[in-house]
């Protein structure tokens, strides 16, 4: 694994969860919880999810999505998945 590799892909995690949420990018943090911390509703979550499959070219599973409670819990998913690796 290359940390250049794992940086790249927390930063586009966030830059997709910014971008579908409209908020700035320098606000996110790992603990953000999506429905406490970011008022994140149901077609938000809809909304983010269609965006991260087309942000990293591959689906993801509605019972992994469900699970999704914190921006970090989604850069871990998205690293265990594309690099192999648990942050």
């Amino acid at each position: 694994m290359n940390n250049i590799e794992l940086t790249d892909i927390k930063s586009r995690v966030r830059s997709v969860i910014a971008s579908a949420l409209k908020v700035n990018v320098k606000l996110l943090f790992p603990e953000n919880r999506f429905l406490e911390d970011l008022g994140v509703d149901s077609l938000d979550r809809i909304t983010l999810i269609v965006m991260l499959e087309n942000e990293f070219g591959r689906a993801i599973p509605d019972e992994d999505a469900l699970n999704f409670t914190c921006v970090g819990e989604v850069e871990q998913y998205i690293a265990r998945r594309d690099l192999g690796v648990k942050i």
